[in-house]
């Protein structure tokens, strides 16, 4: 799991993907979630 990060400006973007597998996987799903959490 390696997370593209890009900051700006008054915003993170953070992509997630799990190269290995294709794509998305519940840990990737799971991570989304918990840095959804910090979003106020």
């Amino acid at each position: 799991h390696h997370p593209d990060i890009d900051i700006r400006w008054c915003t993170i973007t953070v992509r997630l993907t799990t190269h290995d597998a294709g794509g998305l996987t519940e840990a990737d799903l799971e991570v989304a979630k918990k840095i959804d959490t910090l979003v106020d």
